[in-house]
């Protein structure tokens, strides 16, 4: 086989493979562009500017990042006019059009000046610690307070009592208790880890010993359940190893 025969041989073969490749939906790869655009960036004093952005464009992926001395180099370009944009937060961007070259590329500076910056606005939601309608009086601020610091009780205002069903079913909703009318009416409690002469009750920050006797359901404002010595309010504690903590109109 001569020289001439090898030549179109293989030029046929190439031709069969672009042709293959083609037929099934795929094309060569084009090869990567060899241009460069370099330079550096700085504040009006000259000073480098750190980990400023380099964009051109229509070539998000050829972004980079100037460096500890503000200097920055992009690759990958093919050889051309490119417009390329520097930002850095608190600095105002810049654009210049630029040649992309492969042999000599121009060495630009891009001078960023201060600038105020508007972010974008965060809404913040809150909830005043005291709803509206305990304001009145600073009586219940201690009952959101512990209720807010989640010390380990069961807290309850009106509002809460009445959409359970009541004083009573709502005490009875909480595990481990139960509370029913004995006799002559008096409400009585029993708590599974706690004997019923050692539940201490507070009624409008007083210890009585008649229990719930003095208790009217329906001037109820907020109730606290504790269960267990460790969970107890400090007005509580003693011989306790439970209390209910109650504050009237």
């Amino acid at each position: 086989m001569n020289k001439s025969t090898l030549c179109i041989g293989l030029s046929l073969f190439a031709w069969a493979a672009t042709v293959q490749a083609q037929s099934q939906g795929t094309a060569p790869a084009p090869a990567p562009g060899l241009g460069r655009i370099v330079g550096r960036v700085t504040d009006s004093r000259g000073r480098g500017i750190v980990d400023a952005s380099v964009e051109t464009e229509n070539r998000p992926a050829a972004t980079v990042r100037s460096d500890g001395t503000g200097h920055f180099t992009v690759v990958g370009l093919n050889e051309g006019l490119y417009m390329v944009t520097v930002r850095r937060i608190g600095y105002g961007p810049r654009q210049a059009k630029l040649t992309a070259s492969k042999m000599h590329p121009i060495d630009v500076l891009f001078v960023l000046e201060k600038s105020a910056q508007e972010l974008a606005g965060v809404t913040i939601e809150t909830r005043p610690l005291v709803p509206l309608e305990y304001r009145y009086t600073h009586r219940f601020d201690q009952f959101f307070e512990n209720r807010h610091a989640n010390m380990g009780g069961v807290f309850y205002t009106k509002d809460d009592i009445e959409s359970l069903g009541g004083f009573s079913a709502a005490i009875n909703r909480i595990p481990g208790i139960q509370m029913r009318y004995g006799q002559y009416g008096r409400l009585v409690v029993n708590m599974e880890r706690c004997a019923s002469e050692r539940i201490a009750y507070i009624i409008n920050d007083i210890a009585v010993t008649d229990g719930l006797m003095s208790i009217i359901p329906e001037q109820i404002q907020t109730l606290e359940v504790y269960q267990g010595i460790n969970s107890l309010p400090a007005k509580a504690r003693g011989n306790a190893c439970a209390a209910i903590v109650i504050q009237t109109k």
